[in-house]
Formats: structure tokens, C-alpha cells, sequence
């Protein structure tokens, strides 16, 4: 090709059109005053619902209590060790090996979610090594600072859930004291009814480790005594042997490295503990929360023995917590509040505590002044301080003022110095653990890695898609998706509150929000929640929702009434109250598999005894049948998929059955409790392929009936010592029963199953169904399962898929017939479980077509409407489509219907061939304007060359399509759009016209070929979109001579977003003078 030197100007426009998505960041930043700056939500930036109303934390924490003490004041003493320790000797005893060969539970994540973590330390021998307690969780650790996402279980071959102080001495690292439990209330009752003891997990006391970690023993032994907690722990820096803990029930000490403990100050709620390094016969502690007896500062002279109250420290309601100022052992701090008045300030002691001055009254717990606070003072610098409670802060003037820190989360627990950087600080929070190496101006996530999510029960899988399933956790807003990653993408409404996912199309999804205020509802597999029902009345922390399987249009809410759906969420009504309203809020709700009429809902406890009530009509009236069951929290209630009469039901407590059965729909229940140990069951399930297998879930772990519920075995191999099973629910496309936890996010187990027969009931041959329609492919199967489908086009010798993973109660399978014209189809279900397991059509069935196929390419093209159709709407006919239908009148215009003979702009995000059923178009006549038109295509490909206009010689221009760029078109294909420009206005006709070329043809082909004779150039973008433009020299006698480059003017720029280049002159083809 010649080259040329190109001396004219080139415009190119790239009209782009960006739509970012929302992205979470750290509302707080350094430089930022006090107000309005910390305990932000991550990814709105708005003050969190924990810091500007009732405090959620509380209320997260009242429930996990209240379902498991009542109808007592407290969680019963005894029992969770207990059961742990049978559960533990009978593991694997009984259940058959179908059930238990070759299967273990396996994370699944989140990583990316840590839950509330409330202690943390550093090994003083290696600033790389820290530990750190989450709430219900266990112990972790990591060997880099949290830097390379090592975090791992420590595995203390005890039920440890809370972890609430950790102490590791100071010139021998292997030895670590842990203590257990998270208490903030002490064992005190509101009418005896609805319990305030505030909790987040059981307590085993204190465990030690010699060997780094490697085994454990028990210290202080409070196995029997699970409703105690320990919220720190003290080593003597000059006698290892004394070790003092704070706990609930007082000030305990050692002086035999934990060999043996008394109580030395029996206050409850005793908080924090101080030892004076210069005078370790000086120490200082504080008790109290909730206003509990005794409240105060204590001071003890000799080495914690005996302790006096200090008159001088300020008075609080919530809890006090202590920092001593590495530089002068007698300069100590106080961060002192309020439970719940947004009342909390800072104190200081220039004496060890015997006097105080306050240095600030700014609030930072706000109304969690018994839950999240402390102060920190920079070891090296009594100017810098780091004070937390909702949010964090920072100040550069010993606390008086106060600058909002940048990158951490809410809710503040506790904190570590590194001990060698006085710049390094560790916190805990919320969120997990984060680091600071500029002493608390920002932070950084150091967490990744530690799979401690607090999730709830409602936990809700795809039923086609092993890889897609939502839930909600406790203080993470909003909720989480899993979609096949140990890393989990963010969706859903709030931190609590169950989710459903449409068993028919996995794109729809719902979920409710804490209370049941509201219910959202995504229609793209969770990326976006739109509100559909909003509702005023009372509802429970983790309010139930749940989706009809045989109905997927009904959908129904459980407050203190039911609420419910016809219309896929979209408008709701009232159920019944006749019957139902007992003064209770509705706790768990299970669905009939096979009719959307009915339900059964469990009531909790807080007005009257509990309660299970049952409808036949769908909410049209009620029936009582709670019978014998236990008044305690019913936390679970499950249905056999293939027998709507047999139903279970979970409940929490003690001193009574957890679990129960009736084979009448609730008109007698039995106790099938059987071995199940006497701690709050919380889960129960029906295997949806076999219901004589039952699983049940507690606050040990898991276990299987393989005989309706006459014998349990326990099945947690694979799980942490002790975890607190949240629900139980099933991927039924690869077989995995999955647990959703409170504190180690969620597990996975696969379920093997003995298929027996599947049969093909349609199509069966002789069918004629058209391409592009929907027809069910319909099957038998005993038992249920997952199945794989395909299709053939050749009488069986080859196979297409169809879907794979299609889990099926109902044995159907909505099928969007494909453009594959043939007479010869069958269609094949084969089981996954075994491949051996199949059946097909008994005879050939057809496939045919009436209409057109269109191929469009990612990103914008230019399409028409080639066949005549009875719904010509945009969504209709090109339902993929990304945008709306752009046509051309003088200006580009939206249109909601496409019309035959006119073209129109479309985006679309993949490549694909669009299949359009209708009546062929075999000639067309196309009114056009003087200037561009956009025009259409019929039912045939036609050559530019053959199209004719009235009045004769209008065209002056070449007819112009588009594929990531213009291009000049030898014919219109059927489903194209193209660009011609007129002179005056009249009409072009386009015919169906023979296949052998005509002369007119043959002359258009050569027009075609005639920009080859001319030098190129082409300008791409980073998508891939170009355009190629020509030139050449115009010199008598040479054949770049013979082109007319007017009619290369390019049509009208295209709409904003879509690729653009020509020359200046607006054409494609530029001839310069010779």
C-alpha cells in the first residue's frame, strides 16, 4: 500500500458514559474534628444506626440470650460443658457410613467478614505474632501482624467461643492465659420474663498453654459454670506465679500459676485490672455495669489481697476502663461511662488512682457506654491518646480535644501496644482487628484471613447454582454473598433478618431487615435491594421470611402478625389475627413444599407462653397447635418436602426436649429429643431427597437422624471444637448441607444420596414446539435430586446442555426452546449423584421456527425488527438488551416499540444470536426524509445495489452499518439497521430478490471493493471498538480519481457512549488535491 503524508485533520470522539458503582470506604479521616466523623457506615457514610439510636448491640445481644435462659434469668449452669463433653465421646458412633464416608465439614468463608472481636495481645518477645478473641468465635493468631492474611484457629481441644482477655508472659511467650465468655449484665431479671442478661456467648473460665498454644489445660475451671465470663487478665511483671483476672463474679488471683484461684474482691462485673510496675503490691481495678452492686474504682496495697473503694473516681452506670502511662507508672487513665445515657468522659490520676481530674466530657460511646469503650495513651508521649467507643479518636494534647482517626470501623473493644514501637497500635472492634502505625491517626484491616462471621438463621441457597447463596450478620451492613470464594461480596438489607432465593429463577431474591421494617427485594441475583413492604409493627430481632417453593409468588413475613404476598412481593396484605395475636413476636416459619397455603409459625415468648400456630388457607384463619410443646424459644421449625404432616420443631433452653415431631400437622407432637444433648437447639432439617434423614443443629454443633428422629449422631467432624449453629439449610444442586454459625461464618458438608429411577414424562415424541417459546421438561425421580439436563438435535447420538444442577421437588424444568430447527430431538435427565441414573424421550420430537435470527455483538449495534410480531416491545423482542432502543427523527428519540422499517441503536453486553418468531416480511416500502434516516431490514438479506427509491436517484450516500465502528454495506442483512442519506423525501423499496447476482448486483459488489485502491487508517479504543477511514490523492487519471467521496459523508454522531471517528469533513473518505 502506498503511503501518503496526511496534512488534514482528524476529529475523533469517544463519547463515553460511565455509571460507577458504589464503592465502601473509610468515612473517617484524619484531620477531621470530633463531630460527625467516626462511627460512620462504611459504605454510605452516614452515622450508624448504633451510635444514633437504640443501641442494635444490645439488642443483637439480649436476644442470643434471652432464647437460651428462658424462662429462667440466666443461661443454665452445667450444661453446655457438659453436652460438649458427650457430644465429643459419642461423635461418629452410630450414624451409617452412606452418611458420614468420605465427607468432612468445610469452610467456605467468609474471609473477608470478621465478626465482634473483643481482646487482643501481642507475644512481648515478637511484635510479629498477636493474638486475638473474638466474641463466639474461638482464639486466633497470626504470625506477621495480620499483614499476610495467616490468621488460624488456635484449637484448644475446648468448646471456646468467647474470648474476652488473653495475657501472655513477659520473658517466656509460650505461656498464655485465656479467658472465656462475653458478659456485660450480670444475672439480673426484668419481671422474670423477658431476660436482661446481656451475653454473647458461653464461659469455661481460663485455660493455659506452656507450649505456645499447642495444648491447653484448664486454670480456672468454670465449666459447670458457663454464665460466668472473664474480661482480663494481669501476670505479675515480677513474679509470673501471680496472676490476677476481672470477671463477673469479682477480682480472682493466683499465686501457683493458675493451679489454684480465689475470689479476692467479690464485686460482680469487676471490668479492668492494673498493676503498678514500679510496686506490684500496687493495683488498681474497676467494677460495674449496668449499675450493678458495687460499682466503682478499687485500689489494693498489697498485691490484690484486700481492696478499698476509691471515693474520688467519678460515678458511672456503665463500665470504667484503665490505661497506666508507660512513662510514669503513677500517671494511670480512666475511660469512665454511662450504660446507655451517651454519657462517657476521660479521667486522669497523677497518683495511682487515689485522685482524679476530668480531662474530657466529649461522649464516644454513645448509648453503648456498657458495651464498646477504652483510652489509650501512647507509651513514649502522655500527649498522644487514642480514646474509642462507637467511633475512634485521636488527640495531640493529652485528650482534651478530640480528631476523628481514619480507616477503622465501629464499635471499640479493646487494644494492644506493639512492644517495641511505641507508634504501633493494634485495636479490635466490630469489624475485627485493625493496625495503626502512626499511634491512632489511621488504621488499616489487618483482619483477612479469620472466618469469624456472626450469621443468623435464614440463610438461603440457589437451589440450581451451588455457587450462589445470601445471608445477614450481626454488625456487618449490609449483609453477604457467596458466590464460590472464601471471599464473599456484600448484599442484602442489614445485619439480621432472614433472606429467600426464588427456587425457579435465582435471580430474585428477598430479605428483611432487623425488626421486620422492611423487606427488599433484588431482581439480579443481589447486586441491587429495592424496598417492597414497609411495616410499623412489631417484629423480632431476626425477623422470618420465607418464599412458597411450589408458589414462588407467595411470600409471607412473621411479625407479631404474618403478613403476605401474592404478587412476588409486590403488594401485601394482612393475614388473619383471629387466633394468632398472643402478645408474641413470630420467631421461625416453615412452608408446605407442596402447597402455598400452608404454614406453620413459632412464636417467641415475651408477652405470653410460646406458641405454634398452623394455616391450612394461607392466613385466612388459624389453629393453635402448640399442644405439649415446651414453653421455651422455638428457634426452628422444618417441613418433609414430600409430606406436608410431618413437621419438627427446634427449641432453645434447658431442663426440657429440643426437639419434636408430629406426623399430623401439628395435631400431637413427640419428643425425639432422644440423646441430643440439654443445650438450645437452634436448627432443625428435613434432607429434601430422603425424610427419614433429619438434621439438627445447636450451640455444640450437628447432628443426623437417619430414621425420622428415633436416634441422632453427632456429625461435626470437620467443625471447631464448639460452634454455635445459627440454621441448617442445603444446596440441593451438589448435594451440601451448609451451616450458617454465630462467630465462624459458614460450613459445608456433602450429603451423599442413592438415586433409584428417573423417567421422562415430557417431551416424549411427537411434540412440536417452536423455538424461542417455553415448554417445561417434566420428570419422575425417586428419591428427589439434582439432575443434569441436555438435548439432542440428532436422534441421540449428540448431546447439548440444557442446565446442569436442576433441582427439581416438582420434577420440572421451564425450557427456553433453542433456535435448532430439526425433526429429530430428544431430550435426556440424568441424576448427578449417579450418572448411571438416566432416562430420555421414548421418541423424536420437532423443533421448528418461524421467523429470524439476528446476531448482535457486546456493546451498541444497529438493529431493526425483520418479521412481523404481536409484541413488538424493546424487552420482547431483544430481552438481553443493556439499553433502551434509540431511533432517529431529526434527533435520536427512545423507543419503548420497535416498528418494522425503522433501525435503532442497542446495546448489549455479550455477543449472542437473538431469535425473533413471527411472520416473515418479504418487501417493505421505508418513507424517508430529506437527509439521514435510520432504516430497517425484512425477513431477507438484500443488496444495497437492488434497493429502488420513488421518486428515482434520491440516494447520496453508500448505506452505512455498524460493528464497533461504521462500515460501508455491500447488503442488509435480515435484523440490521443501516444509515442512508436522501436528497429529498420519498420512500426506498426493499424486495426479496433472487439468490444469482444480477448486474445491478455485480456493479454494487465492485463499489464495494473501489476503497481498497486507497491508503487506511484506523483508530481503536481500549474496548476493542475501531473505525477504519481512507485517503488518497485525487489526480486525473489514476483510479482514486473514479471514487466520490461525497458519498462517504458518515452519518449523524451516534448517541453518547458509543465509539466515534472521522475526518473533519464528517466523512470516511478524504481525496486530497494532487
Amino acid at each position: 500500500m502506498r503511503v501518503f503524508t496526511l496534512c488534514t485533520a482528524i476529529v475523533v470522539s469517544f463519547l463515553g458514559a460511565f455509571l460507577l458503582a458504589p464503592r465502601a470506604t473509610n468515612s473517617a479521616r484524619p484531620g477531621h474534628p470530633l463531630t460527625g466523623t467516626s462511627g460512620m457506615n462504611r459504605t454510605t457514610g452516614t452515622v450508624s444506626e448504633r451510635e444514633a439510636g437504640p443501641s442494635g448491640a444490645l439488642e443483637a445481644l439480649e436476644f442470643w440470650t434471652r432464647a437460651r435462659a428462658y424462662p429462667d434469668a440466666d443461661i443454665a449452669p452445667a450444661k453446655f460443658y457438659k453436652a460438649y463433653a458427650e457430644s465429643k465421646r459419642l461423635i461418629g458412633k452410630r450414624a451409617p457410613s452412606s452418611i458420614t464416608a468420605g465427607s468432612l465439614w468445610e469452610p467456605i468463608g467468609p474471609l473477608n467478614l470478621q465478626g465482634r472481636t473483643i481482646s487482643v495481645a501481642f507475644n512481648p518477645l515478637n511484635g510479629n505474632t498477636v493474638y486475638v478473641g473474638s466474641a463466639s468465635g474461638g482464639l486466633w493468631r497470626s504470625y506477621t501482624g495480620g499483614l499476610a492474611g495467616d490468621w488460624q484457629r488456635v484449637v484448644t481441644g475446648y468448646p471456646v467461643l468467647g474470648v474476652g482477655a488473653i495475657a501472655i508472659e513477659a520473658s517466656d511467650s509460650n505461656t498464655i492465659y485465656i479467658g472465656t465468655g462475653e458478659v456485660y449484665r450480670y444475672q439480673a431479671a426484668l419481671g422474670g420474663v423477658i431476660i436482661r442478661t446481656t451475653r454473647g456467648s458461653y464461659g469455661v473460665g481460663i485455660l493455659k498453654t506452656t507450649d505456645g498454644g499447642s495444648t491447653w489445660i484448664k486454670s480456672l475451671d468454670w465449666s459447670f459454670n458457663e454464665e460466668r465470663g472473664v474480661q482480663a487478665i494481669r501476670i505479675n511483671p515480677h513474679n509470673r506465679r501471680t496472676v490476677l483476672a476481672a470477671t463477673t463474679e469479682g477480682i480472682y488471683k493466683t499465686t501457683n500459676g493458675g493451679q489454684a484461684w480465689y475470689a479476692t474482691l467479690p464485686v460482680p462485673m469487676a471490668e479492668d485490672l492494673l498493676i503498678n510496675p514500679s510496686d506490684t503490691t500496687l493495683m488498681l481495678a474497676t467494677c460495674g455495669n449496668f449499675s450493678s452492686g458495687g460499682g466503682g474504682l478499687y485500689i489494693s496495697f498489697d498485691a490484690g489481697e484486700t481492696w478499698f473503694a476509691v471515693g474520688a473516681f467519678p460515678t458511672f452506670s456503665g463500665k470504667a476502663l484503665l490505661e497506666p502511662y508507660a512513662g510514669n507508672p503513677g500517671v494511670v487513665y480512666a475511660s469512665v461511662a454511662d450504660s446507655t445515657t451517651s454519657v462517657s468522659s476521660l479521667w486522669r490520676s497523677t497518683d495511682f488512682g487515689s485522685s482524679w481530674t476530668q480531662i474530657s466530657s466529649q461522649d464516644v460511646s454513645g448509648v453503648q457506654g456498657w458495651y464498646s469503650h477504652f483510652v489509650a495513651v501512647k507509651p513514649d508521649d502522655s500527649t498522644r491518646i487514642v480514646r474509642a467507643g462507637v467511633g475512634i479518636y485521636y488527640s495531640t494534647n493529652g485528650g482534651t480535644s478530640l480528631i476523628g482517626s481514619g480507616g477503622s470501623d465501629s464499635d471499640h473493644h479493646a487494644y494492644a501496644h506493639h512492644p517495641t514501637d511505641p507508634n504501633t497500635l493494634y485495636i479490635v472492634n466490630d469489624d475485627g482487628v485493625y493496625r495503626s502505625v502512626d499511634f491512632g491517626i489511621t488504621f488499616n484491616n489487618v483482619g483477612f484471613g479469620m472466618q469469624t462471621g456472626q450469621f443468623y438463621n435464614g440463610f438461603s441457597n440457589s437451589t440450581s447454582d451451588s455457587l450462589l447463596a445470601i445471608v445477614q450478620s450481626q454488625d456487618h451492613i449490609p449483609g453477604y454473598k457467596y458466590t464460590g470464594s472464601l471471599l464473599w461480596s456484600r448484599t442484602a438489607l442489614d445485619e439480621c433478618g432472614w433472606t429467600a432465593i426464588n427456587p425457579k429463577n435465582d435471580r430474585t431474591m428477598f430479605a428483611v431487615n432487623r425488626n421486620g421494617g422492611s423487606v427488599g427485594r433484588s431482581t439480579d441475583r443481589g447486586n441491587f435491594f429495592g424496598g417492597v413492604f414497609s411495616s410499623g409493627s412489631p417484629g423480632s430481632w431476626n425477623t422470618p421470611l420465607i418464599m412458597s417453593p411450589s408458589d414462588t409468588n407467595v411470600i409471607y413475613l412473621g411479625k407479631d402478625l404474618v403478613y403476605k404476598s401474592t404478587g412476588a412481593g409486590t403488594g401485601w396484605s394482612q393475614t388473619s389475627s383471629s387466633g394468632f395475636l398472643d402478645g408474641n413476636l413470630s420467631l421461625s416459619m416453615a412452608i408446605s413444599f407442596t402447597s402455598p397455603n400452608t404454614l406453620y409459625v413459632g412464636k417467641a415468648p415475651l408477652g405470653a407462653r410460646s406458641h405454634v400456630f398452623r394455616t391450612t388457607n394461607g392466613g385466612v384463619s388459624w389453629t393453635d397447635v402448640t399442644g405439649t410443646l415446651p414453653d421455651r424459644y422455638p428457634m426452628d421449625l422444618a417441613v418433609d418436602p414430600s409430606n406436608s404432616r410431618i413437621v419438627y420443631a427446634a427449641f432453645a433452653g434447658s431442663n426440657v426436649g429440643h426437639l419434636f415431631k408430629s406426623t399430623n400437622a401439628g395435631g400431637s407432637w413427640s419428643d425425639i429429643t432422644g440423646t441430643l444433648p440439654d443445650i438450645p437447639t437452634t436448627a432443625v432439617l428435613v434432607d429434601p431427597t430422603d425424610g427419614n434423614v433429619v438434621y439438627a443443629g445447636n450451640d455444640i454443633g450437628v447432628y443426623v437422624s437417619t430414621n425420622g428422629g428415633s436416634t441422632w449422631d453427632n456429625i461435626s467432624e470437620g467443625l471447631p471444637d464448639a460452634v454455635l449453629i445459627a440454621g441448617l439449610s442445603f444446596s440441593p444442586s451438589n448435594r451440601m448441607l451448609r451451616a450458617a454459625t454465630h462467630g465462624n461464618g459458614a460450613y459445608q458438608r456433602r450429603m451423599p444420596i442413592a438415586v433409584h429411577a428417573i423417567t421422562v414424562m415430557s417431551p416424549n415424541g411427537g411434540e412440536l414446539w417452536d423455538a424461542t417459546t417455553i415448554h417445561p421438561i417434566t420428570w419422575t425421580e425417586a428419591p428427589q435430586t439434582s439432575v443434569r439436563i441436555q438435548y439432542s438435535t440428532d436422534n441421540g447420538a449428540n448431546w447439548l446442555p440444557v442446565a446442569d444442577s436442576v433441582y427439581s421437588l416438582t420434577g420440572s424444568y421451564s425450557w427456553h426452546v433453542p433456535y435448532s430447527p430439526t425433526a429429530q430431538a430428544r431430550v435426556r435427565v440424568t441424576a448427578l449423584a449417579d450418572s448411571s441414573i438416566h432416562d430420555q424421550s421414548d421418541g423424536a420430537f420437532a423443533i421448528t421456527f418461524h421467523g429470524a435470527l439476528v446476531a448482535v455483538v457486546a456493546g451498541w449495534d444497529l438493529l431493526s425488527l425483520p418479521v412481523k410480531v404481536a409484541d413488538a416491545r424493546t424487552t420482547t423482542i431483544f430481552p438481553t438488551a443493556s439499553s433502551p432502543a434509540f431511533a432517529y427523527q431529526g434527533s435520536y428519540q427512545v423507543r419503548d416499540t420497535l416498528e418494522s422499517g425503522l433501525g435503532y441503536w442497542i446495546r448489549f453486553p455479550s455477543d449472542r444470536s437473538v431469535a425473533i418468531l413471527g411472520d416473515s416480511i418479504f418487501a417493505d416500502t421505508i418513507p424517508v426524509n430529506t437527509g439521514w434516516n435510520l432504516i430497517g431490514s425484512i425477513s431477507s438479506s438484500v443488496p444495497v445495489s437492488a434497493i429502488t427509491s420513488l421518486p428515482p436517484g434520491i440516494v447520496i450516500s453508500r448505506y452505512f452499518g455498524y460493528t464497533a465502528g461504521y462500515y460501508a454495506l455491500g447488503s442488509i442483512n435480515p435484523g440490521q439497521g443501516c444509515w442512508v442519506k436522501t436528497s429529498s423525501s420519498g420512500q426506498l423499496i426493499l424486495a426479496h430478490t433472487a439468490a444469482a447476482r444480477s448486474p445491478v448486483a455485480v456493479r454494487g459488489l465492485a463499489e464495494a471493493n473501489e476503497l481498497s485502491s486507497l491508503s487506511e487508517i484506523t483508530i481503536s479504543d481500549a474496548s476493542g471498538s475501531k473505525q477504519t477511514l481512507y485517503f488518497g490523492i485525487e489526480v486525473a487519471g489514476i483510479e482514486a480519481a473514479r471514487i466520490d467521496a461525497a458519498r462517504y459523508e458518515m452519518p449523524p454522531i451516534p448517541p453518547a457512549g458509543i465509539f466515534d471517528a472521522r475526518f473533519a469533513t464528517q466523512r470516511m473518505v478524504e481525496l486530497f488535491d494532487g
